[in-house]
């Protein structure tokens, strides 16, 4: 999971660094920033926002590969209408 990957690395620093998180997770991106709602892995969130605190850090969505885009693609497709629901 890519979450306890840059957990894993921002905890190794140890002091202070400037850091530069790349993630084809737009999740990942967007929650790091604080720009989507952390249902779960809570615990985590709290490390990771620790963890920010003590490093300048800046993220960065980067468009993953053609396979992988077209398994999110298909994975959305998959997905029943939560909104008939």
């Amino acid at each position: 999971m890519e979450l306890v990957a840059v957990l894993d690395a921002l905890w190794m620093l140890g002091r202070p660094h400037e850091v530069e998180v790349f993630s084809s997770s737009e999740w990942l991106i967007k929650c790091g920033r604080g720009e989507y709602f952390r249902g779960c892995y809570q615990p985590w969130w709290e490390d990771l926002d620790y963890l920010v605190k003590q490093h300048i850090v800046d993220w960065h969505w980067i468009r993953g590969s053609p396979e992988l885009v077209r398994a999110h693609e298909l994975a959305r497709q998959a997905q029943p209408d939560r909104r008939s629901a």
